[in-house]
């Protein structure tokens, strides 16, 4: 400690004895003596830090991977054109006539699902109120046979003659270009 402290902590020890001082007041003193006294830690110098560089090797080592990545891609789609040009006429002819299949099951889905709609639009043609008209249930299915396409069977309610709602079936067939053929009623049981 520094003689100058010593000194006043001397002093306020007898101004303590004489009762000047009063032992809280006397504890204080010392206290803001001592902590005056006791020397700030410096603070650390700030280094500036330098941001990490890629190192030549990792820098090579990407690139390598790269390359990898590309040939072994490069090589998947020469595997994908050897494959196809490998192909005989026998499987190309079977493969051309899936594909015709494929495509003739891709319209006739497509054929099914607006049947519905076509259907609703030619059950109200033979209503005497088609605004009633409500559908309850459809089922569409490829017929293909006798000029009929697709056939619709059709669940609806709608106004009757005297006014009052009912429940009526109708099946609807259609052609190839489907266009409504027929609405033919079907009785209940």
């Amino acid at each position: 400690m520094d003689q100058d402290i010593l000194l006043k902590l001397e002093r306020l020890a007898k101004l303590k004895e004489q009762g000047a001082l009063s032992e809280s007041e006397f504890n204080e003193q010392k206290r803001t003596l001592i902590g005056n006294a006791t020397p700030q830690p410096e603070p650390e110098p700030i280094v500036p830090v330098k941001p990490n560089k890629p190192s030549k090797w990792k820098i090579a080592l990407y690139i390598f991977i790269g390359l990898f990545v590309l040939a072994a891609l490069g090589n998947l789609n020469n595997k994908d054109q050897t494959q196809y040009a490998e192909v005989t006429p026998q499987e190309q002819a079977r493969l051309d006539s899936l594909e015709v299949e494929n495509e003739r099951s891709r319209k006739l889905e497509n054929d099914i699902n607006i049947a519905d709609l076509k259907a609703d639009r030619a059950i109200k043609r033979i209503l005497k109120d088609p605004d009633s008209y409500e559908q309850i249930d459809h089922r569409s299915a490829f017929v293909g046979e006798k000029g009929i396409y697709v056939s619709c069977l059709v669940t609806y309610r709608a106004k009757n003659s005297f006014g009052g709602f009912g429940v009526d079936r109708a099946l609807v067939n259609f052609g190839e270009d489907m266009t409504p053929i027929e609405v033919i009623p079907v009785p209940e049981k």
